[in-house]
């Protein structure tokens, strides 16, 4: 369990765990190209990387690796202009720029008890790799029983995250 709020840039501070999601460049609907919304255009590719940071998350230490496309996760190494040095556990420095769009947060273990009926909470499920066809769960299976089980619940605590 987390609880998660708003800082500023200024908050950050190298060594700090941060998970970076990065704002896409969506490609136009004005003068289309049909290679390009089909995949088949490799240049199209090129429009759909990332740009820069979304959000910087301070994150505790031990936290869940993110599974998610766009997601860069590492220790600040240090502050630029007009941006941030990641090092990723692979070891890599990844240079990430940040703008006045740029969304800051922190996050801090919280016990599940801090949790109360109309909290605003994010809820990170097991990523369980693409979508798969399966057999439809029967009453009484062991599918049908299983509940799903959150592997990260973040109590929201800014209107704005």
């Amino acid at each position: 369990y987390r609880r998660q709020a708003s800082i500023e840039a200024s908050d950050l501070s190298p060594g700090d765990r941060v998970r970076v999601a990065s704002q896409r460049r969506r490609p136009s609907l004005v003068d289309a190209d049909p290679d390009a919304a089909t995949g088949t255009d490799p240049a199209a590719g090129e429009s759909q990387q990332a740009e820069g940071a979304a959000q910087v998350t301070v994150i505790p230490a031990g936290s869940p690796a993110s599974q998610f496309p766009g997601v860069t996760e590492g220790t600040l190494a240090s502050l630029v202009e007009e941006g941030i040095v990641v090092q990723t556990d692979a070891g890599d420095a990844q240079v990430v720029s940040t703008s006045a769009t740029t969304a800051y947060a922190r996050q801090e273990v919280i016990e599940a008890g801090l949790l109360k009926v109309g909290d605003r909470v994010s809820v990170q499920l097991p990523f369980s790799g693409p979508p798969v066809q399966v057999a439809t769960a029967s009453e009484g299976s062991a599918a049908a029983a299983d509940p799903t089980v959150a592997e990260q619940v973040t109590l929201l605590i800014d209107p704005e995250i």
